[in-house]
């Protein structure tokens, strides 16, 4: 399970009603695994993928938001080519990380995206 959670002197206390259930499912004295991420920038994050479930919902050909931003990160150039065992190039899209220190990533990303609804001529139609 993942969520969000904010620091508070030295305790960690979640962000949202996501967060307070994970840990009300955790019993008292139980060891957890913690794996620290700083978000980079949140508000950023929330916006891009409420443009890109604008986006989804107002076209046909993908039927989730998760495959919509694979094809605006391949369609974009966001990835790697990785070779497989067996020789074999496949795509890997990278991911996006919307840092504190560029606050022109949301409107760069939100640029690509209507971009592309422009170059698949889903602009406009649903």
């Amino acid at each position: 399970m993942k969520f969000v959670c904010t620091k508070q002197g030295m305790t960690l206390r979640p962000a949202g009603v996501v967060g307070e259930g994970a840990l009300r499912s955790i019993h008292d004295g139980d060891f957890v695994m913690v794996e620290v991420k700083q978000s980079r920038n949140l508000a950023h994050h929330q916006k891009f993928f409420a443009l890109l479930d604008l986006v989804k919902r107002n076209q046909n050909k993908y039927q989730t938001t998760e495959d919509l931003l694979t094809a605006v990160k391949i369609c974009t150039g966001h990835y790697d080519i990785v070779q497989l065992h067996d020789g074999k190039p496949v795509i890997a899209p990278k991911s996006i990380s919307f840092v504190r220190s560029a606050p022109y990533c949301l409107s760069h990303w939100s640029g690509k995206l209507l971009l592309q609804r422009i170059e698949w001529g889903t602009l406009g139609s649903r």
